[in-house]
């Protein structure tokens, strides 16, 4: 990075920077290695380019790329956004006294800064930033239809953060969406009815919502009464803001139209406000000791039997953990005098040496898998004895592969035992016939009569 002196138009070096690519990295396009190094730079160097102009000198326009591209790629769609925030003006390479240095750097990089690029982009991890305003009530509300009954549920939550549920039982036919759109009112004819200003609704559906917005429209003639009211229903609040929620999320609400569907009550009776409580102990049970007499764990017993487990020549084992038997297998099949041997003979020479765990057969297979010498210098047996040569043929009946077959023994009813067969490499197309004796006359003939009269000269 140099700095042009506005007196005298000369520049004056202020940062030196030079980094290795990564393995990974190496195999880009000319065009995106240039984007990563651009964005590694305002990385390091953010402090100059979020408060200067840049002018950026380079042999093509990479900027002007990501920007006419009509189709980005995940990491490419990425960088453009990281670099729309500085004002980089794309300027045409020419002799630069500072293009030598920037040429030399690249020519030699730094290997002690080769870290992958950091194209992260800030407070990336957050996936949402939610400011709470005093005022606000959240509605959620659900509807069900089964056969029993039609019941609708809403939950009104206060910005204290205290629940009221409440459920009622619609008594008269109805469809889905329109039970649910009953819910939605009757949720806010209550939010109304105390006064309630500000209000977030919730809903695990978003065609009730949508329909309500005008995003979606409604065809149903029953249904669009019920848009005009809430129309008018949701002009009396302040603000009406609506949040998609997953059902998964909304299983208190969820169970409260099945109630009310379900139960049959009589209309005078007052049922009072239930609670729900978190028990997490039986009402009565016996105390269970957990340490024996001598004060270890009940389960001590089945660990001193797994560990005092004995081979079959009546070694004693030492039952080891998942690093321990990694080192183990490592030393056994790579170490010094290491023979490489195969997954079974790894294990029994593991048992051999006094250590045992649980799927140690299983784990020994996968790290003999996983071993690159093995993979590199065993006998490979699924490749042909000599060098395969492919026959290409440009197009078909152009090359012909002859051979003869025989003698067979017995000989045909007719007495033939020889079989003269042509194969085109093309199209695998096969021409043969059969002979008592075989010599150059017969063989000129069939070439003559059955490949070059019928196909043409090869």
């Amino acid at each position: 990075m140099a700095q042009i002196d506005k007196r005298d138009g000369e520049e004056h070096a202020v940062y030196y920077l030079s980094r290795k690519l990564l393995e990974y990295e190496t195999r880009y396009t000319s065009v995106e290695k240039t984007c990563t190094s651009l964005v590694w730079v305002t990385k390091r160097l953010r402090h100059y380019m979020v408060s200067h102009p840049v002018k950026l000198v380079l042999r093509m326009d990479s900027i002007k790329y990501l920007f006419e591209k009509p189709t980005l790629t995940r990491r490419m769609a990425r960088w453009l956004l990281l670099l729309s925030e500085f004002d980089i003006t794309y300027v045409n390479k020419k002799l630069v006294k500072g293009r030598a240095i920037s040429d030399h750097l690249a020519a030699f990089p730094a290997k002690a800064d080769s870290q992958p690029t950091e194209d992260s982009f800030p407070d990336e991890d957050w996936h949402f930033m939610e400011s709470s305003q005093k005022g606000e009530w959240q509605l959620y509300f659900d509807s069900t239809t089964n056969q029993k009954g039609f019941g609708a549920g809403l939950l009104l939550i206060t910005p204290e953060d205290f629940y009221l549920p409440m459920a009622f039982c619609l008594e008269f036919s109805c469809t889905n969406n329109i039970s649910k759109y009953e819910a939605y009112v009757i949720g806010l004819e209550m939010a109304l009815s105390v006064g309630v200003e500000r209000i977030k609704v919730f809903r695990n559906s978003s065609v009730v919502i949508c329909q309500t917005q005008g995003k979606w429209r409604t065809k149903d003639k029953k249904l669009k009464p019920y848009q005009a009211y809430l129309e008018q229903l949701t002009q009396c609040f302040k603000e009406v803001s609506f949040e998609y929620l997953p059902r998964d999320n909304n299983q208190f609400v969820d169970a409260l139209p099945t109630l009310a569907s379900m139960v049959e009550c009589d209309p005078r009776d007052r049922i009072q406000p239930f609670l729900i409580e978190r028990r997490t102990s039986p009402a009565y049970g016996e105390p269970v000791n957990m340490l024996t007499e001598d004060g270890r764990p009940w389960y001590a017993p089945i660990i001193d039997y797994i560990k005092e487990r004995r081979s079959y020549d009546g070694i004693q084992l030492l039952c080891v953990d998942e690093e321990q038997a990694q080192t183990i297998m490592k030393e056994i099949h790579l170490g010094i005098c290491g023979p490489h041997m195969n997954a079974r003979m790894l294990a029994k020479k593991i048992l051999k040496m006094g250590y045992y765990w649980a799927i140690m057969e299983a784990e020994c297979a996968a790290f003999v898998r996983r071993c690159h010498q093995c993979q590199i210098f065993t006998n490979i047996i699924h490749i042909p004895p000599t060098k395969l040569h492919s026959l290409n043929a440009p197009w078909p009946f152009s090359t012909w592969g002859i051979d003869v077959i025989g003698k067979i023994t017995p000989k045909a009813s007719n007495g033939h035992e020889f079989v003269l067969v042509a194969i085109d490499h093309f199209t695998k197309w096969v021409e043969a016939q059969s002979y008592a004796v075989l010599t150059t006359t017969k063989v000129a003939k069939f070439i003559k009569e059955n490949i070059i009269c019928r196909y043409g000269v090869p």
